[in-house]
This record gives C-alpha cells, sequence and structure tokens, in this order.
C-alpha cells in the first residue's frame, strides 16, 4: 500500500518540504518511473503469484532472493565504501548522525505501532517503515537543485544507519518468532 501511495504522497511532501525552486526540479518522470518499475511492478507480481506457490516452494524462492539480496547489498557497498566513508565523515558531528539514528528508531516504531494486530505484519512494516525510499530520496536529492550540499551524503549516511538499526532489530523478530508447524505457518 505504501509504494502504491508514494506516487501521490511524495509529489506533495516534496512540493510542501522542499523550496519551489528545488520542487520544481524533481524529475517527475524519473520519478514515477522508479517507483512503478521496482516498488509497484514487484508488489503486484508477487501478490499475484506468491498464493499459487506451494509453501516449499515459497520458502526456496524467498531463500534465493534474501540471498541476490544480500550479495547485491554488498557488491554496492564495496563499490561506493570510499564514497561511504566520505559521506558519514561529511555529516558527522554537531549531532546529525544522533537524528538520523533518531529518525530510523522512530520509522522502526511507527512502523510497529501502525503494522496491525498481528506480529508478522508488524515486524514486517517496522523493517519496510526504515528502509522505506533512501532510493527515491537519493534520486531526487541527486538532482542540481541540491549540488554542493550535505543532501547526498546525509542519504548515503541515513543507508548506512538504517541497515545498521536494521540488523539487531531483524535478529530479535528472528529469535523472538514463535515456530510454526505445518498448517500454522504463516507470514513472517
Amino acid at each position: 500500500v505504501f509504494a502504491a501511495l508514494s506516487v501521490i504522497t511524495i509529489p506533495i511532501t516534496a512540493a510542501l518540504v522542499l523550496p519551489p525552486s528545488a520542487a520544481a526540479q524533481i524529475p517527475a518522470v524519473q520519478f514515477l518511473t522508479t517507483l512503478i518499475v521496482f516498488q509497484l511492478v514487484p508488489l503486484i507480481a508477487g501478490a499475484l503469484i506468491a498464493p499459487s506457490l506451494p509453501p516449499p516452494t515459497a520458502e526456496k524462492i524467498v531463500k534465493a532472493l534474501h540471498a541476490i539480496f544480500l550479495v547485491a547489498a554488498l557488491v554496492l557497498v564495496v563499490l561506493i565504501f570510499p564514497r561511504l566513508v566520505s559521506s558519514i565523515s561529511s555529516v558527522y558531528g554537531f549531532g546529525h548522525l544522533l537524528i538520523i539514528a533518531a529518525v530510523g528508531v522512530f520509522s522502526i516504531a511507527m512502523g510497529w505501532l501502525l503494522g496491525g494486530p498481528t506480529q508478522p505484519y508488524r515486524r514486517t512494516l517496522s523493517i519496510a517503515t526504515l528502509m522505506r525510499n533512501v532510493g527515491l530520496c537519493a534520486l531526487i536529492g541527486a538532482g542540481p537543485a541540491f549540488a554542493r550540499t550535505a543532501v547526498e551524503p546525509t542519504i548515503l549516511t541515513y543507508l548506512v544507519v538504517a541497515i545498521v538499526l536494521s540488523l539487531p532489530v531483524r535478529i530479535f523478530f528472528k529469535r523472538s518468532q514463535p515456530v510454526a508447524t505445518g498448517a500454522q505457518a504463516g507470514p513472517a
């Protein structure tokens, strides 16, 4: 639902938060294409395909996708490591890292509180809310309106902080997850 609503909410938020000159320079077509191709299409495909898969097949696909994600994330970090170090050092100090971490913790808490009555959905929404839209922020932050500002380093720093924050939360969620047996297994 958030991916679908982003098509509406992010342009409105950008118009409210950004200076008019910066909001006018947001690449709307590229922004919408990114949302549709990388968020909405996979969401719809998963919603359509997942119910028809037998549980063992779905579990294998999930494990394969997790492995692909981890490899891709590792490759990304290796490729942009020098830039990550530069980004973090440029926003370090004056409590910036603390503010970024506080936004991340707030995102986790809001995802949990608004995740509905069941724990599996709360867990999923907690992590999804934390990791949400880093790519879209990078797309907007890389525009000419933010050249020679701390926007791009701040976005990269948020990505690192979000990953660091998500790891212990994911481990906690995994260890505190009740063991499901057979037909009782639900979404994680």
